[in-house]
């Protein structure tokens, strides 16, 4: 073996079997690091290489683990330095969740950590390295050994690390511990705020328990900080939780904060707390830009999670029907409200929206190919897209250069919502495209444009046909009988059409 062969287990070196201890930490081999310490390993007051590349690797027994050093020696056995970097063996240990091993390293080092700054700084790395892994037995015994719950990483507090990673048993031992929840980090957000923007509601609970919005108390500044945030970042769930935790009706005087509990009651689906809102407080409905931290409006929350009845109530109460929608940071913009609805499936909230004025054909912000996607899912609605269809929808409306809201219903290849729409897709749709969709899509959507008087005989077959529309076109000609109602000629055109296409596709691939 290595050790037997006069290897050090202590002295870093060049060759991989010189740093055997880091393996053995990052892989939980209790027995291996033991070894190594009777072997003369020694790592009170120095720092020892982190072997990361091998991080992915699982070990066996002893001999296994010897074979590996051996082994991944021979690829480098000029030196490690581009490959390793340092650390100590307890924050590789507790960074990997390794109980029984940061145990042992504790036990190795007799220092206090108060009176040791190398082995303070090795508490205080490894406590934070558990913290940000979830390893909450890890972290608890270094609590129990000293390390100081104060320890950043940079400007991030533990309690905000352990927020940020959603661990929420973490957060409740810091808690337990004697950690305040009022504390902020480096952009003064306070630590209930971080929860509720990055929707953790259990984190959220520990801190509204431990008073965060009430001690000594009511905050409301701060509650409506929480709140704004959790609405901004669609974290129903930590919405509920505040409204019932925090008095904010009674409390909210100015406008901007009425306008933030009406956004909160409309994304929580809380109809009789809207219009209590609306009817006895005055909240602004329209002022959102100027009242409001930022959050989107009533009408468009109400609209983004289905509330119909909401819908109306804010419709009915002077709600404007076409705002600025604002799905959250991060989100893609839809066009507006209508087509919002619309590919949702949201067939009541559409006739609402129709009845208020929407113009189907006003996608504005957005043109074009941003809104092909709302298009597309709208199709497989067929209620709604039917309604779209008796609202006045431009059929011709261009989605991209080359395609039009037809193109778009015919590549979707639902013969009912094409049958619904057969007779006036003619005048809205290019052709030649329009054919290549509906021969990609299957025989029964190309059929029914195949027995229309206005398609066949008359428009030419695209120019380009892939595999599988020259197959479809040959096999509905071949076999279908509505090839009866047109003359030879143009069945004979058609096959030989195909044909046609066939060699210039070949000759193309020569070339």
């Amino acid at each position: 073996m290595a050790l037997d062969a006069g290897a050090s287990p202590d002295r870093p070196g060049s060759r991989l079997e010189e740093h055997p201890a880091a393996l053995a930490a990052i892989h939980g081999r209790l027995e291996m690091l033991q070894l190594l310490g009777k072997r003369g390993l020694d790592i009170q007051d120095k720092r020892t290489n982190i072997l990361a590349s091998f991080s992915g690797k699982k070990l066996g027994d002893k001999t296994s683990f010897v074979h590996i050093i051996e082994k991944q020696a021979e690829f480098n056995p000029n030196g490690l330095e581009d490959r390793i970097s340092w650390d100590t063996l307890l924050m590789m240990a507790a960074k990997s969740g390794h109980e029984p091993i940061v145990r042992f390293l504790l036990e190795l080092s007799p220092q206090a950590p108060k009176a040791h700054p190398p082995v303070q700084w090795t508490m205080h790395a490894s406590l934070s390295a558990a913290v940000s892994n979830g390893h909450l037995s890890v972290v608890e015994l270094l609590l129990d050994r000293g390390a100081c719950m104060e320890t950043k990483d940079g400007n991030v507090t533990l309690l905000l690390r352990a927020i940020m990673t959603g661990n929420q048993d973490i957060v409740q031992l810091l808690l337990r511990r004697g950690r305040k929840p009022s504390n902020s980090d480096s952009v003064r957000m306070r630590l209930i705020c971080v929860a509720a923007k990055a929707d953790q509601l259990e984190s959220v609970r520990c801190f509204l328990h431990a008073g965060a919005l009430l001690h000594p108390e009511p905050n409301l500044p701060m509650a409506m900080d929480t709140l704004n945030n959790a609405v901004t970042y669609g974290s129903v769930p930590v919405i509920d939780l505040l409204l019932e935790s925090f008095d904010y009706v009674q409390l909210a005087t100015e406008p901007k904060h009425k306008t933030i509990v009406l956004c909160a009651a409309t994304a929580c689906g809380r109809t009789a707390l809207v219009r209590d809102l609306l009817e006895s407080h005055g909240c602004n409905l329209n002022g959102y830009d100027e009242d409001s931290y930022g959050c989107p409006p009533p009408l468009c929350l109400a609209v983004k999670y289905g509330h119909a009845e909401i819908v109306a109530l804010l419709l009915a109460h002077g709600a404007d029907p076409s705002p600025k929608f604002l799905p959250g940071p991060g989100k893609p913009m839809p066009p507006n409200l209508l087509w919002y609805a619309a590919s949702r499936g949201y067939e009541r909230i559409v006739v609402l929206l129709l009845a208020a004025g929407i113009d189907p054909n006003d996608s504005q912000p957005l043109e074009g190919s941003a809104l092909e996607p709302y298009v597309k899912q709208s199709i497989r609605h067929d209620g709604i897209f039917r309604r779209l269809l008796d609202a006045g929808l431009d059929l011709g409306q261009h989605l991209r250069p080359d395609s039009t809201v037809a193109n778009a219903v015919v590549r979707a290849g639902r013969p009912a919502m094409v049958r619904m729409m057969l007779h006036d897709l003619w005048s809205h749709v290019y052709k030649y495209t329009v054919v290549t969709d509906a021969l990609v899509n299957g025989k029964e959507v190309f059929g029914l444009i195949y027995e229309s008087p206005q398609w066949f005989p008359s428009t030419a077959v695209p120019p380009w046909l892939s595999w599988r529309a020259k197959e479809n076109l040959n096999q509905y000609v071949c076999c279908s009988t509505a090839v009866q109602t047109h003359s030879m000629a143009a069945l004979w055109t058609s096959r030989h059409y195909v044909e046609r296409l066939a060699l210039r596709h070949v000759v193309a691939n020569m070339w």
